[in-house]
């Protein structure tokens, strides 16, 4: 009965998520504000913000709520007319994914949704306007990845854009958590005598 209780516990915890971070890297022409939400329809929680300097690159990270899946919402702004261009790389700890699969990413048209009425709204189509270092911007260091792309919408023009990206929290399925967990228990019994 002892065994089957540890065990039972153990497969708990290594199914239980933990908690993560996510790590940005970005800059907006020309003002952003960037939010963590577990709401793909909610602005969150204001982590980090860029204003009237887009070769200014912010840094910030931000807790990821565990067990849920998290997005990274950012609202870009064109104050002063043309160009208009987000770009970053963004990076994930513990048990979150991109939906390419990975915990890191650079901006890009596929990993990303955008429209221009708010979050959660439908979306619209995400325009390349080239890899970083692409005049008139050149190349923007400070964290972003030489792979990261300016991105934009594809009417040009002044106003709000709301860029979502969804981070995919990756719990290990039941069976292969009570594998690991026997194991554990087995080695831990093993070690005692």
């Amino acid at each position: 009965m002892k065994l089957f209780l540890n065990v039972a516990v153990l497969a708990t915890a290594l199914t239980a998520s933990y908690a993560g971070t996510l790590s940005v890297a970005m800059t907006v022409d020309d003002d952003y504000e960037a939010y963590i939400s577990t709401d793909p329809n909610v602005q969150g929680t204001l982590f980090l913000e860029g204003q009237d300097s887009w070769n200014s690159v912010e840094i910030g990270t931000v807790n990821l709520t565990p067990g849920v899946k998290n997005y990274l919402h950012i609202r870009g702004r064109d104050v002063f007319g043309n160009p208009q261009m987000l770009i970053g790389t963004f990076k994930l700890t513990g048990n979150f994914r991109f939906a390419n699969g990975t915990q890191s990413m650079d901006s890009n048209i596929f990993d990303m949704t955008l429209n221009k009425t708010g979050f959660g709204q439908p979306h619209i189509t995400i325009k390349d306007l080239g890899a970083n270092g692409t005049s008139p911007w050149g190349s923007l260091g400070n964290g972003i990845s030489s792979n990261a792309r300016f991105i934009w919408s594809e009417d040009f023009g002044p106003g709000d854009r709301y860029f979502a990206i969804p981070l995919y929290n990756v719990v290990p399925e039941p069976a292969t958590a009570l594998i690991l967990g026997g194991a554990m228990v087995a080695f831990r019994r093993r070690r005692a005598r």
